[in-house]
């Protein structure tokens, strides 16, 4: 088995070590990544980049033959992470994993191809959206097209993100009825939800192919053994199970959920209501917490509403820190920092607060489904 990783990227290195624990004979080869610059990426891999005395510029060499020799009749890992802030570009990412996994399996001629995206990008359009009047707004379901892509037209074999926007849990991802959510099949095939209006054209199967890997537990757990007195406050309603996992594993630990309202027309967030918020939060150590901060805006609101409870402390935790710019030009980690919230996101994304390792977690079950 191969691992193929981005360049001084830490995630690909700590896979590999990890994978090593469960099986013998893995080989790790670097990739460069290059950014022409009409921004346009490109994938290599040759190992390190190299100065050119006589061109006086950076210049990337060919596929060696060495990781030809080895990606050969063999299986690949293709480790695609991205950064955050204003390196984050989910384009680049999407665009090297297929055009990468395609020339891996047909021009570099390997056995099988694993791609993982840890935080897999244009995931948050995952269902039919509707306004305040009950009108569907129409939109594509992008995740669903990314992955047709990935799967398609790449010739990749599996495909393994980490706690994917649309699919919350360990597992091949299936979007049916789900009893919890509301949602359930129509005449039609299609899946509705509780009021009876279409979320999806039709249930989404992936099993064999896409794979998500839940690490909230382990996020939680990080942040849980520092605190003397927690409270968690879920993002929205879609950490509303997150919360109710938690105060039943941690019996002390009590907690709430918030619900967004935004404008209809342009999807803007206008309030963030947070739902049975004690009075008072005194000498206790608030925990925020979502799948993704992006700008921190819905973050940021919440924080408005606890500081007027005199909290211990504010914590705000995610599995991916996207970390975006805001209109006024601040990224989402520097906004909650303002605010004197201590933040914490896993290594899915490179970010300057990824201090929860998730590699050991996708190793194993990279083992289990690649071996």
């Amino acid at each position: 088995m191969i691992v193929l990783s981005r360049e001084e990227d830490e995630f690909g290195k700590k896979l590999f070590e990890n994978l090593r624990k469960y099986k013998e004979g893995v080989e790790q080869f670097d990739f460069s990544y290059n950014i022409f610059p009409d921004d346009e990426p490109l994938v290599r891999f040759s190992g390190p980049p190299l100065y050119s005395i006589t061109k006086g510029k950076i210049r990337f060499p060919r596929t060696s033959q060495k990781v030809r020799e080895s990606v050969k009749g063999n299986y690949v890992v293709f480790v695609n992470r991205g950064a955050s802030g204003k390196d984050w570009k989910p384009v680049h990412e999407f665009v090297n994993a297929w055009a990468s996994a395609k020339y891996l399996k047909e021009e570099m001629g390997a056995e099988k191809v694993c791609v993982i995206m840890p935080n897999m990008p244009f995931a948050k359009q995952d269902k039919y959206f509707y306004d305040e009047e009950g009108n569907r707004v129409e939109e594509a379901i992008t995740v669903k097209y990314i992955r047709s892509v990935l799967k398609n037209f790449s010739n990749a074999d599996l495909l393994i993100s980490v706690t994917p926007h649309d699919f919350r849990k360990t597992g091949w991802i299936v979007k049916d009825e789900n009893p919890e959510m509301g949602w359930k099949r129509n005449e039609k095939n299609q899946i509705v939800d509780s009021e009876g209006r279409v979320i999806l054209p039709e249930p989404e199967n992936w099993t064999g192919f896409a794979y998500a890997i839940d690490v909230t537990p382990k996020l939680v757990e990080y942040v849980f053994k520092e605190l003397e007195n927690p409270y968690v406050v879920g993002a929205d309603k879609s950490v509303k199970n997150v919360i109710k996992e938690i105060k039943e594993k941690y019996a002390n630990i009590d907690g709430t959920f918030s619900e967004k309202f935004r404008n209809k027309y342009f999807n803007e967030m206008l309030e963030v209501e947070i739902k049975d918020l004690p009075k008072s939060l005194k000498g206790l150590d608030v925990v925020l917490i979502d799948d993704v901060i992006i700008t921190a805006g819905t973050m940021y609101k919440q924080i408005q509403e606890i500081k007027k409870r005199n909290p211990k402390s504010i914590t705000c935790a995610a599995v991916h820190g996207e970390f975006s710019y805001n209109q006024q030009g601040i990224s989402g980690l520097d906004v909650l920092r303002n605010e004197g919230a201590n933040v914490i996101v896993t290594n899915t994304i490179e970010t300057p607060v990824s201090v929860v390792d998730v590699t050991p977690e996708v190793a194993k079950e990279l083992y289990e489904l690649f071996k």
